[in-house]
């Protein structure tokens, strides 16, 4: 499990602030006007909030971001959630239909951990499969965010060859083409790679080609992390050189201490009225 993405194990569900048009409902693909999605988890979105109110306007609470968890004193009611495993949705919409009632959208993570199941990293397609017409049953948007450590997991169905690295075998197994089958938004989980612009760019490109491949409607973001070892610039870079090739951006911040990168970025990202914006 990435240290950027632990959060997940704590903070599972979202908040869908505006509801997004599920794709597959459209006969054609539909047009992409440049990256507006975002997706945060609710209380970093609180601390932008606090320090940044325009930035917070300007890219998370707008059609069509999504915010990750309730965001700490606002009153934004619970419209999504997020899951780690199929097993657990689909237990919670059979036995508890009360808690989905009025979910916009819900998220499945299926990563090399423990909070998904063995079954379901073995097999990770039937799991995505499964749960987006689970999903699309109750009329949610569904949001599929597989990761590469799913090809290193003992006895899946395409793991990693000798010599070769996780992402390569992710490209090689073609997940995210699995996903975007099924799902209406799909994740490139990219953020170890936002150091090296050019790397970055590189496997978003070949994980989103892979995605649209499966399903032209497919809604593709790219992760960015505020974490150890990476400056303001370095995600700015990261986040402007596939600005042609994704719908949006899931920025995760690692913890408090990391807070303070991620404000930095987003005010590149969306400079203050009358400056002159960032160059990437």
């Amino acid at each position: 499990m990435c240290a950027e993405r632990s959060s997940r194990r704590t903070a599972l569900c979202l908040i869908l602030l505006f509801a997004i048009v599920p794709a597959g409902c459209t006969s054609q693909p539909v047009e992409r006007t440049g990256p507006d999605l975002w997706v945060i988890q609710g209380g970093w979105l609180a601390n932008v909030l606090y320090h940044e109110p325009r930035i917070a306007g300007d890219l998370f609470l707008k059609d069509p971001s999504v915010v990750l968890g309730a965001v700490p004193g606002r009153s934004f009611p619970m419209r999504s959630f997020a899951y780690a495993s199929y097993r657990h949705f689909s237990h919670t919409v059979e036995g508890s239909p009360y808690f989905v009632r009025g979910f916009t959208s819900v998220l499945y993570d299926p990563e090399g951990w423990d909070a998904t199941p063995l079954g379901e990293r073995q097999h990770p397609g039937n799991a995505i499969r499964s749960f987006a017409a689970l999903g699309h049953r109750e009329g949610m948007t569904v949001i599929v965010t597989p990761h590469h450590n799913l090809t290193s997991v003992p006895g899946a169905e395409c793991t990693t060859e000798p010599g070769e690295s996780q992402r390569d075998a992710f490209l090689r197994c073609d997940l995210m083409g699995a996903a975007a089958k099924h799902a209406d938004i799909v994740e490139t989980q990219a953020q170890e790679l936002q150091t090296v612009p050019d790397d970055y760019r590189a496997f978003v490109e070949a994980s989103a080609a892979q995605a649209r491949a499966a399903n032209p409607d497919v809604r593709v973001i790219a992760g960015l992390s505020a974490s150890n070892d990476v400056t303001p610039a370095q995600l700015f870079a990261a986040w402007a050189s596939v600005r042609d090739l994704v719908d949006g951006y899931y920025l995760s911040i690692q913890d408090n201490a990391h807070a303070p990168i991620a404000l930095a970025f987003l005010r590149l990202v969306d400079p203050a009225p009358g400056t002159s914006p960032a160059e990437p």
